[in-house]
């Protein structure tokens, strides 16, 4: 409790931080007259701060990039750390992130990618998904193995198994992931239900698959920020734009959709494409998008 404080209060901190260097005792003074602390000693008149714990935050901010020292050792933001203090996304978030994204190849860093890293994310944490709570080896090993055959790196789905409050949270985490590729694939709604339920009688998974995509969408420009300070070469300006309007609008970006799951259908259906057609496809691609035509498998508007 008191180390999520420390990181978020750095936020505050950051406003003193941003143009000059701040001592550690400095910053912690100023985290413990922050209205926060202010609020936890109204709780319990005898809490007090832990400078130690305080200590060791600084130490794990500078340690992930977000603040460094100058050559006086006193504190001041990095790159990372004015993003976590502007982004309007939690600290803790941001760890996570650096965690994820900084073993990677920058070639490694494609759509799939950015879609799970986001859901390691404490704000993608607290978003609800139907999971089948009973199930310790289907469901658990299915999504991850999902995300493998549609090459998201082993350092990425480690990650996703970082930070978790129970058992669950990693399976919930890749789930999500492949609720959002399924999405962007243009599959129909009933299908994508169909199966993110297979391993549970909930049958009802609309409303959560949208809200999963939408929170994805809201989060999405954080991670290409942070991927984007952690390796510099890389320019996914392009490719935030395609996949925000895809999160969106729920559509492929090449017309041809994902080909996971397809061994997971019944031999009839290997033939059906697995994702309808898409008229005017250069339109979707990183402009503006004034009309979509969804067609079916013959080509007629659905």
């Amino acid at each position: 409790m008191e180390y999520i404080l420390a990181v978020n209060r750095f936020r505050m901190a950051g406003a003193m931080a941003a143009r000059r260097a701040i001592s550690a005792d400095k910053i912690i003074d100023f985290l413990e007259a922050s209205f926060g602390a202010f609020q936890l000693k109204q709780t319990s008149t005898e809490w007090k701060w832990d400078r130690s714990q305080l200590m060791n935050a600084l130490q794990s901010l500078e340690q992930h990039g977000l603040a460094c020292r100058d050559e006086g050792s006193d504190y001041q933001l990095a790159p990372l750390g004015q993003l976590a203090g502007e982004g309007g996304v939690e600290v803790e978030s941001i760890i996570r992130l650096v965690d994820c994204l900084s073993p990677l190849n920058p070639a490694e860093i494609n759509d799939p990618t950015l879609i799970t890293a986001v859901q390691i994310t404490v704000e993608m944490d607290d978003q609800l998904f139907p999971l089948n709570y009973r199930s310790k080896n289907k469901e658990p090993t299915f999504w991850l193995s999902e995300l493998r055959h549609q090459q998201v790196p082993q350092a990425t789905l480690v990650a996703l198994q970082r930070s978790v409050v129970d058992e669950h949270t990693k399976t919930l985490r890749a789930k999500k992931a492949v609720a959002c590729l399924l999405y962007i694939a243009g599959r129909d709604m009933a299908e994508i239900e169909a199966l993110l339920t297979q391993f549970h009688y909930q049958k009802d998974a609309a409303g959560a698959v949208r809200s999963v995509a939408g929170r994805t969408c809201d989060l999405l420009t954080t991670v290409c920020s942070v991927a984007q300070i952690i390796h510099p070469e890389l320019d996914l300006e392009e490719r935030r734009i395609r996949l925000l309007h895809r999160l969106n609008i729920g559509v492929p970006g090449n017309g041809t959709g994902l080909s996971f799951l397809r061994n997971n259908l019944a031999p009839s259906q290997r033939s059906k494409p697995l994702v309808s057609p898409i008229t005017a496809e250069s339109a979707i691609s990183c402009g503006s998008v004034p009309c979509i035509c969804r067609c079916n498998a013959k080509g007629r508007p659905q």
